[in-house]
């Protein structure tokens, strides 16, 4: 299951493991593929009642992608350079989202693969601010490594989603409004 979201100017894909065939698969809309949608605007229910029950006239990710942009990418697979996907960038607004959150998992082997340093360049985001252990940096990418939980909170009202990183998932309760 692929999720992407979207809360006033600010969207996220949460992709999964997912990897890059089967994403240009989704983007192409290619035979097989299904898609639900659930809108929170009244309006938009009554113009589209059958959204959440059935393929019909939902627009395809990559027109979502074009016209609003990506707020924040959730790396696919883990953000390893096998997951990455060149065709999911092309369909972005402006080739890149805000902000990559790389999920990362624990290396045990030698061939558990290596995090795409794509990601963590301006090449990969296009960079904002975001809290770690409580003191402001700007990054291109955060990243679960070392234990840290993320937190990431929509506003809605422009501006950049705010992000947080905490070893101790109990602080980001406070973050919460």
């Amino acid at each position: 299951m692929v999720i992407f979201y979207r809360h006033g100017y600010h969207t996220i894909l949460i992709p999964g493991d997912i990897n890059p065939d089967t994403l240009k698969h989704l983007l192409e809309e290619d035979e097989g593929m299904e898609k639900r949608y659930t809108t929170f605007d009244r309006r938009q229910s009554v113009l589209h009642p059958k959204w959440h029950e059935a393929c019909s006239d939902q627009p395809s990710l990559k027109a979502l992608f074009g016209l609003h942009g990506l707020s924040i990418l959730v790396a696919p697979h883990h953000g390893l350079e096998s997951g990455f996907s060149e065709d999911l960038y092309k369909s972005i607004k402006n080739e890149k989202p805000d902000l990559v959150v790389i999920s990362e998992k624990r290396h045990l082997s030698d061939s558990d693969g290596n995090v795409d340093p794509f990601y963590q360049t301006s090449d990969g985001a296009k960079g904002q601010k975001v809290f770690i252990d409580g003191k402001e940096e700007k990054g291109f990418s955060v990243s679960t490594r070392n234990g840290h939980h993320v937190l990431i909170l929509f506003q809605g009202t422009g501006g950049e989603p705010e992000v947080y990183l905490e070893k101790d998932p109990k602080s980001l309760l406070g973050k919460l409004k």
